[in-house]
């Protein structure tokens, strides 16, 4: 692979209060997972933009937040992450591969 890319997962529009519970479950297990139904997209750059004329609020955890227009662009190579090496065993497994 040439240029580094972020996995991005679009889940459908509506689902129902169980499969919303189940696929937060599964994410929990695997953050990687991705819900039947769903497109994943491979992108180094992700404009989501609000329709015109659309503002609002949504809720998490009883906290307004407003709904805003957001870039998101992935710089190759411009972060180092260190973590313990029990953790990075443990996240690699036995095949000593990411998943």
């Amino acid at each position: 692979r040439t240029e580094d890319a972020m996995n991005i997962c679009i889940e459908p529009d509506a689902v129902s209060k169980r499969q919303f519970v189940t696929t937060g479950s599964q994410k929990l297990t695997d953050p990687f997972s991705c819900p039947e139904g769903s497109h994943i997209l491979q992108a180094s750059l992700c404009k989501l933009h609000l329709p015109e004329g659309t503002e609002g609020f949504f809720s998490i955890d009883n906290e307004d937040h407003e709904a805003v227009s957001v870039d998101v662009k992935l710089l190759p190579r411009k972060l180092r992450f260190f973590c313990d090496s029990n953790k990075n065993q443990l996240q690699l497994g036995e095949s000593g591969k990411p998943p």
